[in-house]
């Protein structure tokens, strides 16, 4: 794991996971759903764990992903 949390992946991450979806997370954000899925895949592999169960084209948070959106909606708001 790196040794600092990027914040541009966690201002996606927290994005995604208030809108549920990558697509909406990605035009929010002004990046491509490309460059959403390769932050997000690069973060579950920094942290070492899955962050969202991916349903069809909908998105829910793991018991992981949880409990790091409680924590970056506090980090992104200093």
């Amino acid at each position: 794991m790196d040794e600092y949390l990027d914040l541009k992946k966690l201002h996606s991450f927290v994005t995604i996971a208030e809108t549920g979806s990558f697509a909406r997370a990605a035009e929010l954000l002004s990046y491509s759903p490309a460059a959403i899925t390769i932050q997000i895949q690069q973060l579950e592999r920094d942290l070492g764990t899955c962050l969202f169960d991916r349903i069809g084209k909908k998105v829910f948070l793991t018991n992981d992903g949880r409990r790091l959106y409680t924590y970056g909606q506090k980090l992104l708001r200093l």
